[in-house]
């Protein structure tokens, strides 16, 4: 039977019970033993699946949601702040210990570095999803392009929308 059908699980029980009577063991008791043995084993099985599912399902939400919304809001705040630090005039002739001026680094720069950010997380996190799914990471590839479309739409649509917002302060 174990050489048609092929299964581990069906070739360590069989020759189990086979070891088992050998061995002078009570059949039914050996049949109820590993019966049991194969419930417990499923059902280990199948909390397993259910913890790398919440796993990955924790990992995609952080990458596809929490991610580019965060990034949004930030780089809107920086838009803020630059904005309102080319807006103070400070009187000639005042002398602060503070010096204020339009900060050095751009804003397409501030831009282009979170959507490299956002890009580089979703690769990760695919090779990760990889990783806890398959146990391969390579397996993640799949992924990679999805997460990495939908957290540039969520991120562009986030500041889309919270622009109108914050174009006011």
């Amino acid at each position: 039977m174990t050489k048609r059908v092929k299964s581990e699980k069906l070739s360590r029980t069989a020759s189990l019970i086979v070891y088992g009577i050998r061995s002078g063991g009570k059949l039914a008791l050996l049949l109820t033993q590993t019966a049991q043995n194969l419930r417990n084993q499923s059902q280990m099985e199948e909390r397993i699946h259910a913890s790398v599912l919440m796993y990955s399902i924790f990992i995609i939400s952080a990458l596809v949601f929490a991610t580019p919304i965060i990034f949004s809001l930030s780089s809107l705040l920086s838009d803020v702040v630059v904005t309102q630090l080319s807006q103070i005039e400070i009187p000639s002739g005042v002398s602060l210990p503070l010096t204020f001026g339009v900060p050095v680094i751009k804003q397409d720069f501030i831009l282009g570095y979170i959507i490299a950010v956002i890009i580089m997380l979703d690769v990760f996190g695919g090779i990760t999803i990889g990783m806890i799914s398959k146990g391969k990471g390579s397996e993640g590839g799949r992924y990679i392009p999805l997460l990495i479309l939908v957290s540039l739409v969520i991120f562009f649509f986030v500041r889309l929308a919270f622009g109108g917002i914050f174009s006011g302060f």
